[in-house]
């Protein structure tokens, strides 16, 4: 068998949005979910809407954020190495921390504020890992 027919194989074997979206939409999955570093994107408020139309969050990190299309998408490596190029049937944390926040209410919307600025935070995360413009309006928020 030809290379690019295992290729053409494996992508239609692989690990499928839809079945990435029934996980998290399995509650005794998403809570039975372990992970060393789950408990802290439960922490605070990490977990910040920035739009409605289309759905979009920001995870805060420490060291970087992420930009998550629920139940779809991370803008994490380890989403973008295992879950899309490997096809490994495991979400990253974030994507699970995310669904154990909206249940838990540990979750802040500022897709009111952020509206016409929530392409330039997707951008600013993806090119450079940070966005000073979620921050600057998180606090101004909380004033």
């Amino acid at each position: 068998m030809g290379v690019s027919r295992r290729l053409e194989r494996t992508a239609r074997e692989g690990y499928t949005s839809e079945e990435l979206a029934g996980q998290l939409s399995d509650e005794q999955y998403v809570e039975g979910f372990q992970h060393p570093r789950i408990a802290e994107a439960l922490q605070g408020t990490r977990y910040i809407r920035i739009s409605v139309h289309p759905e979009a969050w920001v995870y805060l990190g420490r060291r970087e954020d992420h930009v998550l299309v629920p139940r779809l998408y991370c803008s994490c490596l380890d989403f973008l190495v295992n879950v899309v190029g490997r096809r490994r049937k495991s979400p990253c944390y974030h994507l699970v921390g995310l669904e154990l926040a909206r249940k838990l209410g540990r979750v802040k919307d500022l897709s009111s504020l952020a509206g016409p600025q929530a392409p330039k935070i997707m951008l600013e995360i993806l090119e450079h890992g940070f966005s000073r413009e979620l921050r600057r309006l998180a606090l101004r928020s909380q004033s």
